[in-house]
């Protein structure tokens, strides 16, 4: 599958020392994404997946690029009686170029999630439910220090023990081809809470997204993919 993503957070206010409730300027922070991902079915029970992303980041005065990799594997032993185990991994990849000297690392996470799928086949429906939970990721600040890709996972390490976070999701698909997603965080950075939406036409995807987050007042995404 490939497809093309695009965030836009829209105007943040900044503010001095004093007065603080006035803001003397504003900025804005977008995302440009291109990318590709393959799964292969290694078993009846066991599948894995691995993807690749071109990112182009704005944010105020600073601008940068880089690539970035994603993989998964699910799980769905018999045993289990159709529950399923997944481990996914985000955001891996060397440091993002922010111009010659400046570069900052990747924001890699590891995800842990069990979940469950109910096909009410009457009304071509069907429901997911699942709780999954992962560890705060470590990010970097800007620097002029180039950082590889072993100091991205011994970040990643390093975050471990910070508080987790716990997950629950929500999602309804209509004869294959309307998605309905609901998700709320417990213990989240900034996100709290993110609802969704996708549509599926032929070979093409459109998804639609609203995150409420703590420190704006909240953030839409849309993107559009090509099934192959």
């Amino acid at each position: 599958m490939m497809g093309i993503g695009y965030f836009n957070g829209g105007a943040i206010e900044l503010r001095g020392i004093v007065p603080q409730d006035i803001p003397y300027s504003t900025t804005s922070f977008s995302d440009f994404i291109a990318g590709g991902s393959v799964g292969y079915e290694i078993y009846k029970e066991l599948k894995a997946g691995i993807g690749v992303k071109f990112i182009s980041q704005n944010s105020y005065i600073y601008s940068g690029t880089g690539v970035s990799f994603d993989g998964g594997v699910l799980f769905s032993p018999s045993i289990l009686k159709g529950i399923t185990v997944s481990v996914i991994f985000n955001n891996f990849g060397p440091a993002v170029n922010f111009g010659e000297t400046q570069k900052v690392t990747q924001p890699s996470r590891v995800r842990f999630a069990m979940g469950k799928r109910i096909d009410i086949r009457r009304y071509k429906s069907n429901i997911g439910i699942s709780i999954g939970g992962y560890s705060k990721y470590y990010v970097i600040p800007y620097s002029d220090t180039s950082y590889t890709f072993s100091d991205n996972v011994k970040n990643f390490v390093s975050s471990i023990p910070d508080r987790a976070v716990t997950d629950f999701d929500f999602d309804y698909i209509f004869d294959n081809r309307i998605n309905l997603r609901l998700s709320y965080l417990v213990g989240g950075e900034n996100t709290i809470a993110n609802v969704g939406l996708g549509i599926m036409l032929s070979r093409f995807r459109f998804d639609y997204s609203y995150t409420v987050e703590q420190s704006t007042n909240g953030t839409h995404r849309m993107s559009i993919g090509v099934n192959y």
